[in-house]
């Protein structure tokens, strides 16, 4: 009992020790699920704020380009004013000079006032005041502008347009502050010591800059070739702090063809932050999902110790003899499954147990039924020991008598066999005999059959010659008429003739057709006179032919009538052959019978002498079997004394069961 019940204690720590392995995996793949989710979502958002971060700085940059050049078409026009153009080459002078300079000087303070990317425009020339929107008017100012050391690409190309972070020199000439303006473009014009310069305007840079935020810590710059730089909050340096930075992800857009660059810094701790969101939400989750596996397994585990406890105690009172127990858990759980199956095995064991003590007093009473038939058997083998001796006897004798009558009836045999060969040679040269008769006749009917087939040839044949001299009586007929037709053409030739000679030269060409005609009637004369000669000599072999065909038809009649006699003479030897053969096959049969019967009377005697044989044997095996069966009568006897003391032990087993 002990060594059950730690069995049934080392299972039960399997199965909790499965349930903990098996809820651990699981939460171990929650957690791995958890990771891999918060690494793919961190990629994805760093991704999808990269690819918008890049999307909105070409968009910031696309919209500065589209401001510079606004300012650049302003430039253009400008350059194409031929009225301006007189005035920087010192065209105008006296009264007008002073009206034009105030009405460009109110035009260019209204375009630069329109223009939100315009903050100050420049008119410079040598030959004439510089017109500009500030108060300042200075001359010469073109060569001035020139003097800088970065306007020297500006000298060698002046007819395109250049671009400035800042010309110092210049600003203080005109009185203007650097950082007023982000960026600073002219152009000179055609051939003229000219230019227009115009400055774009700080704040409207620094106010697009404002747009792209992507949140604290973040930083936009408008950086220039030269080194200026201007950020979101409207400072202007040339510290190039946005190249400088680390651990950032650095994003830059060139404006067009100005060499100006706008850069986009965001530092990595911005994206981490959007990230950090997704991995505290994957935390939770995944906390939530470990923990709520904890309480089911908990749950579980203790639901399945308390229902193994409780079957393990129900098994152990049950184990020591105690079938009244039942298990009584409810529920659609496994356990009530087994619980329920338990029960059906107690109800039938204890049915088992029941049934087996009423057999066991059945069993008592047939054991001691078994020893007295067993006795009785014993006494009934001693006789029948006796009679088989005597039995064994007498077929040993029987055996021999039958052994002689066989040999006799062998001799008879071989009689029969030779009578019989003897009849299968007689019915077989008769039978040869009939297929020779058989071949005659066929072959009489074939020579009447081909006799009668001549006949009907020479009828035919005779038909045909007196058809022939028919159609030769038809012919000369024919072959009269054309010796008339001849005749007449040889008539008409002649008087063709007459008539030709009559025309004279006109009728030379008649003449001769008229001399072919009579050549062609001689020819049909002649040839109709070997028609005639040949149709005669057919004629006489035609007539000479129907008297040999006569004389042949004759002939066949009387072969006819002989084939028909030879005929009728084979039909009756064929009769009287016919009888024979069946004289010869009703002995043939009799032998048949005969020698049936002998094969079957011999293997009847052999048959006979088997039995015998087999019975002497049969009759020895019983009695060897008589003998086993005294000693199998005195083991059954000895096992049953034995089965005796096992059912009284069976009785004492089951009385320790309570039911």
């Amino acid at each position: 009992m002990n060594i059950k019940r730690d069995k049934i204690r080392k299972e039960k720590f399997k199965l909790s020790t499965k349930l903990f392995l098996s809820y651990t995996v699981l939460i171990i793949f929650i957690m791995m699920v958890g990771s891999l989710a918060y690494v793919i979502a961190s990629k994805a958002i760093t991704k999808s704020f990269k690819e918008s971060a890049e999307e909105s700085v070409n968009m910031l940059g696309e919209y500065i380009e589209y401001g510079l050049d606004t300012v650049m078409t302003e430039v253009s026009t400008y350059l194409l004013d031929d009225e301006l153009g007189f005035y920087v080459d010192g065209k105008i002078t006296g009264g007008d000079l002073l009206s034009y300079y105030n009405k460009q000087k109110t035009n260019v303070t209204n375009k630069a006032s329109v223009n939100s990317f315009i903050s100050n425009i420049y008119i410079v020339s040598d030959k004439a005041s510089s017109i500009s929107t500030g108060k300042k008017s200075v001359d010469n100012a073109y060569s001035a502008f020139l003097k800088d050391e970065k306007c020297s690409a500006f000298s060698s190309e002046p007819n395109k347009f250049h671009w400035f972070g800042k010309l110092e020199s210049f600003d203080s000439l005109m009185g203007i502050d650097s950082q007023s303006y982000a960026l600073r473009v002219t152009k000179g014009f055609y051939k003229k010591n000219a230019a227009v310069i115009m400055d774009i305007d700080s704040s409207c840079i620094t106010d697009i800059l404002v747009k792209l935020n992507y949140g604290k810590n973040c930083y936009v710059a408008f950086v220039t070739d030269d080194g200026k730089e201007i950020c979101q909050d409207g400072i202007v340096t040339n510290s190039n702090q946005i190249l400088g930075a680390k651990n950032c992800l650095l994003l830059s857009r060139k404006i067009g063809d100005t060499n100006a660059v706008v850069y986009l810094q965001i530092p990595n701790s911005v994206l981490q932050s959007r990230v950090d969101d997704v991995k505290n939400v994957t935390i939770i989750l995944v906390l939530v999902a470990c923990l709520l596996s904890v309480i089911i397994s908990v749950v579980i585990s203790s639901g399945v110790k308390k229902s193994v406890k409780y079957m393990t105690d129900k098994i152990q009172v049950i184990s020591e003899g105690d079938l009244k127990v039942r298990f009584m858990i409810q529920g659609k759980s496994e356990f009530a499954d087994i619980s329920s199956r338990l029960n059906q095995m107690l109800e039938g064991v204890s049915t088992l147990i029941i049934r087996a003590k009423e057999v066991n007093g059945k069993v008592t009473d047939s054991v001691q039924n078994l020893n007295k038939s067993s006795n009785s058997i014993k006494e009934s083998s001693s006789y029948i020991s006796v009679v088989m001796s005597e039995l064994e006897n007498g077929m040993t004798n029987q055996a021999e008598d039958t052994i002689a009558s066989y040999e006799e009836l062998e001799a008879l045999a071989e009689s029969i066999e030779k009578v019989a060969d003897e009849t299968l040679e007689i019915s077989e040269i008769a039978l040869v005999t009939e297929k020779h008769l058989v071949d005659n006749n066929e072959a009489i009917d074939e020579l009447s059959i081909r006799a009668k087939e001549t006949s009907t040839i020479m009828f035919e044949i005779i038909h045909a010659i007196d058809d022939l001299e028919k159609q030769t009586k038809q012919i000369e007929e024919i072959i009269n008429v054309v010796y008339e037709i001849a005749d007449e053409t040889s008539l008409l030739s002649l008087n063709a003739s007459i008539e030709s000679a009559r025309a004279g030269a006109n009728g030379k060409g008649f003449q001769v057709i008229a001399e072919e005609i009579r050549k062609l009637a001689e020819e049909s004369k002649e040839s109709t006179e070997k028609i005639s000669q040949i149709i005669a000599e057919t004629s006489h072999t035609a007539q000479h032919a129907t008297k040999t065909a006569m004389d042949a038809r004759q002939t066949i009649e009387r072969q006819e009538g002989a084939v028909g006699a030879v005929y009728k003479s084979f039909e009756e030897m064929k009769l009287k052959l016919e009888s024979l053969i069946r004289i010869v096959s009703e002995v043939t049969g009799n032998v048949s019978v005969m020698g049936d019967k002998k094969g079957e009377t011999v293997k009847n005697m052999e048959s006979i002498s088997s039995v015998t044989q087999e019975a002497v044997s049969s009759v020895t095996l019983v009695n060897e079997s008589v003998s086993r069966q005294n000693e199998e009568v005195i083991n059954l006897t000895t096992i049953s004394a034995e089965m005796q003391n096992h059912i009284i032990e069976l009785e004492k087993a089951m009385e320790q069961f309570i039911i």
